[in-house]
């Protein structure tokens, strides 16, 4: 039966100059406009030289359409070409006055008014005096036009130019308008048009042709609403769409009880176009709402911003374990910090309802702030792209810039699940990471580092100390390597010490002299396990120094303990997953929980950075061998690694080029096809 309805809603019967007699349709009604050639033809007493007058009122969720056309039809060389269009364009008012050739006035008044919601427009021009007046609901605007000062009342003598009026788009039979500017039809409910002329009272006017309109506004909601669980049903005018919201069900009709669920692992991040560039409006409203869960304290929630950077953006961050919400309308940022351990891996939902000059925030319905924007701006005009997990470079008002880890559902932006959109494969929602997205909440408390190559490594600077507190765990198939390393200053001048793993046991070695003299090495070995470590499994290392006592851990039971007898100083750099002095000892695997004198050094703050040298990437030690890479060879390539880089070897496969992208007989086949079909 749900299905019937819907179809039905298709076949609402609409009005045309041969459905209805003329003299039973006025201007004073209200009328839908939802179909291709949807349009509603006047001839209302409106002579281009008296001062003359019109009111009407619309409703629309497009940011574009055609309101009014008026113009002339007369030919040009009796009568210069005169056109005035009152459309849309994105969610404004737009006027267009043309008249001879002189340079075309246009003029915009109003913000957001494609939000559904009634408008009343009402123009008046005074050709005698070349002024134009237009007013939106409580906006006001006056204007001189040039192009009359020359010719008040149009430079009408004798005969009066013949023109002609739509609204909501133009006849496409009528060839013989000079019709100069582009439009977007109109979609939406319009009526209670009155005209006035010359001072006389407003008064409808009858209508010459109503094509493929709908008498009243209708709601296809009322007609059919395929909403299921409370969800709201959105009239589109042409189609209905539902927001869940609240609802907790998802899908086009609130039928899924399961939401869709997204594991970020601080390489991934969201991109959902809101809109297309054309489509940029201001907005005085809206809704931001999502369900989040995390071990981390610092990481990009959400960011959108305007065309100008700093200027017009919503900065959604957690930081400290708090979320730090702030938004700017353009007269500077207004902000709010709430909630406090936030990364406890439960459930925490957060919601910004704006509305107007009012911002409400809701967290966990435990926390609660208002914001109160400035009278004159509160509407956002946001780029089209929002960024889910990750922000920008050039971003503003977030307390943390690090990508996301954690889990994130039910995203809504306004009434779109984001998140939903996605799963969907929606070309508006975009996952962009090397891997598919990672669908279902797995908890993430670590952030693996991959070193694929030797030379990879990551370089750590801190104070010179007579202490070292080093801890971290890796997992590699190499049996020699370096996995931490740093210079040392004794008495006999600059040395090394490095935590190595040899014949894969772990072993802490210190050398007092850059020079190969066995007599100033000294080794703690880990002799108490033997423990074999190159298995390609996670395992733990640990190593301390303290007043000459050296303590060396394994998987945190094993401890080694030696005495170094000789003072030294740690000078500023630690060296990850290399030597100090040999880089061809440099360790292939990933690593992951470091920690540096007590302090963990979080890798989303070191990637990417000046730190790191040679190839090292977050991605879940999914690529220490770089030909993991779904994306590293296509059609059946073989890839291999060399100096660092992926090759491929496309032989056998009939494809050419990097990645064996290109089809060699591309040609041959063009050349096949043209000459089979001809």
């Amino acid at each position: 039966m749900f299905h019937l309805l819907v179809i039905a809603s298709m076949f609402i019967p609409t009005l045309t100059s041969n459905s209805l007699e003329s003299n039973t349709l006025s201007s004073s009604q209200l009328f839908t406009f939802a179909q291709p050639q949807s349009f509603l033809q006047l001839k209302p007493e409106w002579s281009l030289p008296a001062i003359r007058e019109v009111t009407f009122k619309f409703r629309t969720d497009r940011p574009h359409g055609l309101l009014l056309f008026h113009g002339s039809i007369s030919d040009v060389k009796t009568f210069p070409l005169y056109e005035l269009y009152v459309m849309l364009e994105n969610g404004c008012l737009k006027i267009i006055h043309v008249f001879l050739n002189d340079q075309d006035e246009t003029f915009f008044i109003g913000k957001g008014l494609n939000r559904d919601k009634w408008h009343h427009v009402t123009l008046r021009i005074n050709p005698g005096t070349a002024h134009l007046s237009v007013t939106v609901d409580s906006h006001e605007m006056t204007v001189n036009l040039p192009s009359l000062s020359h010719y008040p009342g149009y430079g009408v003598v004798d005969s009066m130019p013949e023109t002609v009026m739509y609204f909501g788009g133009l006849d496409p039979n009528n060839y013989a308008t000079n019709q100069k500017y582009n439009y977007v039809r109109f979609v939406g409910c319009m009526g209670t048009i009155m005209f006035s002329q010359s001072g006389n009272p407003l008064s409808p006017t009858k209508i010459i042709l109503a094509n493929q309109l709908v008498h009243g506004c209708i709601d296809q909601c009322e007609i059919s609403n395929p909403c299921l669980y409370d969800g709201r049903c959105i009239n589109h005018y042409t189609h209905t769409s539902c927001d869940c919201f609240g609802t907790r069900h998802e899908d086009k009709i609130c039928f899924s009880a399961d939401p869709v669920t997204v594991t970020f692992r601080g390489y991934s991040y969201i991109t959902y176009r809101v809109y297309d560039w054309r489509d940029r409006v201001h907005s005085e409203a809206g809704r931001i709402s999502f369900s989040f869960r995390t071990f981390f304290e610092d990481s990009v929630l959400m960011y959108a911003s305007g065309e100008h950077v700093g200027r017009n953006y919503v900065a959604i961050s957690l930081f400290g374990g708090q979320l730090h919400f702030e938004i700017n309308f353009g007269d500077g940022p207004l902000n709010s910090t709430i909630g406090y351990s936030l990364n406890d891996e439960a459930w925490h939902t957060f919601t910004v309802i704006h509305s107007g000059r009012e911002v409400n925030l809701q967290l966990d319905s435990r926390w609660h702030a208002s914001l109160l924007a400035s009278s004159t701006h509160h509407h956002l005009h946001l780029d089209p792209e929002i960024y889910i997990g990750a922000s920008p470079k050039k971003a503003k008002g977030l307390k943390s810039k690090e990508k996301f880890i954690g889990c994130l559902r039910s995203f809504y932006f306004n009434d779109k699940n984001v998140l939903h959109s996605l799963f969907i494969g929606e070309s508006t929602a975009r996952y962009h990471s090397m891997f598919a997205a990672e669908y279902g909440c797995d908890s993430t408390n670590v952030i693996p580092m991959t070193f694929p190559l030797p030379e990879s490594k990551l370089i750590l600077t801190m104070p010179s100390t007579k202490k070292l507190e080093l801890s971290l765990e890796f997992k590699t198939l190499q049996t020699n390597c370096v996995l931490a390393s740093g210079e040392i200053k004794t008495e006999s001048g600059i040395g090394v010490w490095e935590l190595l793993l040899h014949k894969g046991i772990a072993l802490f070695v210190i050398n007092r002299s850059p020079k190969e003299d066995p007599t100033l090495v000294w080794t703690l070995n880990d002799e108490h396990s033997g423990k074999q470590l190159a298995d390609d499994e996670w395992h733990h290392v640990g190593v301390t120094y303290d007043s000459g006592e050296v303590k060396l851990e394994v998987d945190y039971r094993f401890a080694s303990k030696g005495e170094f007898t000789h003072p030294l100083e740690f000078m500023s750099q630690m060296i990850l997953t290399t030597s100090a002095k040999n880089a061809e000892r440099g360790f292939i695997g990933c690593m992951r929980d470091i920690y540096v004198a007590g302090d963990w050094i979080d890798p989303r703050t070191v990637v990417d950075t000046k730190q790191v040298s040679g190839k090292v990437s977050l991605d879940s030690c999914l690529l220490v061998n770089l030909c993991n890479n779904p994306h590293a060879c296509e059609h059946g390539g073989r890839c291999y690694v060399e100096k660092g880089e992926t090759y491929c070897d496309c032989e056998k496969t009939g494809y050419t080029g990097r990645t064996c992208h290109f089809c060699k007989y591309a040609s041959y086949l063009y050349y096949f096809i043209v000459r089979f079909y001809i």
